[in-house]
């Protein structure tokens, strides 16, 4: 199943920098039923904050490349991607 995550300004205005749990993306990661308590690192999304690769999935190039450039004060700009979750974990 396919997840559309969409990164807002009011996400990137209230995100923390170098913060796995309210960064940006995290932040909007919550407002999906599927991530409700997720930690996100410059690579994966985590599943109820637990950090196993089982537990996890990949982020996409653009997602990482937005946390870095945010974590390093850069400006970033609103935006979108997909994800693919393993069916049955809605």
């Amino acid at each position: 199943m396919k997840l559309t995550v969409n990164v807002t300004a009011r996400d990137i205005e209230y995100g923390k920098r170098l913060s796995c749990q309210s960064c940006p993306i995290a932040r909007a990661c919550r407002r999906l039923k599927y991530f409700q308590n997720c930690a996100v690192s410059n690579l994966r999304i985590y599943f109820n904050r637990v950090v196993t690769t089982d537990n996890s999935i990949e982020l996409p190039r653009e997602a990482s490349e937005f946390i870095e450039k945010f974590d390093r004060g850069k400006k970033v700009k609103p935006f979108k991607f997909e994800i693919e979750v393993p069916d049955g974990k809605e």
